[in-house]
């Protein structure tokens, strides 16, 4: 019986069948610990042991030699744990470890037959969840607010918000929505924590859809969570907001911010936030990194530190409007929403996008070697429509999921 669970629990944590030399080692720890102190403490000594194992704590790839000397292919084993980490966030389930087993994930068909299983199952939501977390900057803590502007702001909602944007983004990908979807859909999920956010009627304390107004809000980059954690604690904050647009769906760093700055000439302090960002962008050292991504903020200056829209700061009418530059869809806008109907359109972002996810699937920056993988996510997810689902499923099928090294 201690054998028998020896082997089951070793397999599933370490990810790969035993050698028969670990699996002797196990069980002579197990054997020796049980003569001494009983069978409930040596089975105590085996999982402590393998809960620190090297190949528990990390994912090792070691691959197997191809015909490029430096590229080497991940070996059924470690197929299965990369499917296992990237779709689920844990091990791999039996199914899986019997299918690498099996030697049917040496084959691209063998993995997109457990991705399409993988993607139907429930476990699937917490990669999604995760990802989206993330990739948004939207850690456990909320962001810090001033108590007295924002009073209804505190733990409690920051919960709900993160929870409304995990869901937003996980049901997108779920029900095979598109990139158009995800960043101008007219949809929410609020509960009765975000109902003042949103200016709606819920009372109930489970997230619920609600359709906005797609003219003032859509998609997922003007949802309150994320609102929330790129504002500062006290106002809307566009540098901020800016700079989150270019980074994380367009791909693009602003340049880096110049040395020795002159102070501030004196003078009268301007009262909203466009008149202080045009003071920077009037000063020819800031210029040139403030005209970069001010603009793409001030498309978010509705929203005030904690998501809820408003028309009007310090008593002026809000203007929102700008211009995106640099990019593949540059044009005027009005708002966010005009900025997002813009850029669902850019090929930039729908790269980009597919760089995000991939980060995420691998656990790494993209290389240079990256630059025909991209590509080929790329064009397979225009191909599909942009369908969000279909990315997930194309980049396990993926050269860049399947080996490692450079060619």
């Amino acid at each position: 019986c201690a054998t028998m669970f020896v082997h089951r629990f070793a397999r599933r944590a370490l990810r790969h069948a035993l050698a028969p030399d670990e699996l002797d080692n196990f069980v002579g720890m197990y054997r020796d610990k049980s003569g001494r102190s009983g069978h409930q403490q040596a089975i105590r000594l085996f999982i402590e042991t393998i809960l620190q194992y090297p190949e528990f704590m990390y994912r090792p790839i070691r691959g197997v030699q191809t015909a490029m000397s430096a590229v080497r292919k991940l070996t059924g084993y470690e197929v299965a744990t990369r499917l296992s980490f990237f779709l689920w966030s844990s091990i791999p389930d039996e199914e899986l470890l019997a299918a690498a087993e099996a030697g049917e994930l040496d084959t691209t068909k063998g993995i997109a037959t457990q991705t399409q299983r993988m993607l139907d199952d429930a476990r699937f939501t917490r990669s999604l969840d995760q990802f989206a977390l993330q990739w948004l900057g939207m850690r456990p803590e909320p962001p810090a607010k001033d108590e007295v502007q924002y009073p209804q702001f505190g733990v409690e909602m920051w919960a709900s918000s993160r929870k409304a944007v995990a869901l937003f983004f996980s049901a997108a990908v779920r029900e095979g929505e598109d990139l158009d979807h995800l960043l101008t859909a007219p949809l929410s999920f609020v509960d009765s924590r975000l109902a003042p956010v949103y200016g709606v009627p819920v009372s109930s304390n489970t997230l619920q859809a609600v359709i906005t107004d797609g003219t003032q809000r859509g998609g997922l980059f003007t949802q309150a969570g994320v609102m929330q954690a790129q504002g500062t604690s006290e106002i809307s904050r566009p540098i901020k907001r800016g700079i989150f647009i270019r980074n994380r769906l367009l791909c693009q760093d602003p340049p880096p911010p110049p040395n020795n700055l002159p102070p501030a000439e004196p003078g009268l302090e301007p009262k909203i936030v466009r008149e202080q960002l045009e003071a920077h962008r009037a000063n020819p050292a800031c210029a040139g990194c403030h005209a970069f991504f001010d603009p793409l903020g001030m498309a978010f200056e509705h929203y005030d530190g904690i998501g809820i829209y408003r028309t009007r700061e310090v008593g002026d009418a809000i203007d929102a409007s700008g211009a995106l530059t640099e990019t593949d869809a540059d044009g005027p806008f009005a708002n966010a929403m005009e900025l997002m109907n813009l850029l669902k359109d850019s090929s930039m972002v729908s790269r980009c996008l597919s760089t995000q996810v991939l980060r995420f699937a691998l656990g790494r920056l993209e290389e240079e070697t990256d630059t025909c993988a991209l590509d080929q996510l790329g064009e397979t997810f225009a191909a599909q429509d942009q369908s969000l689902r279909s990315l997930f499923s194309a980049i396990t099928t993926s050269d860049v999921f399947r080996f490692t090294g450079s060619p």
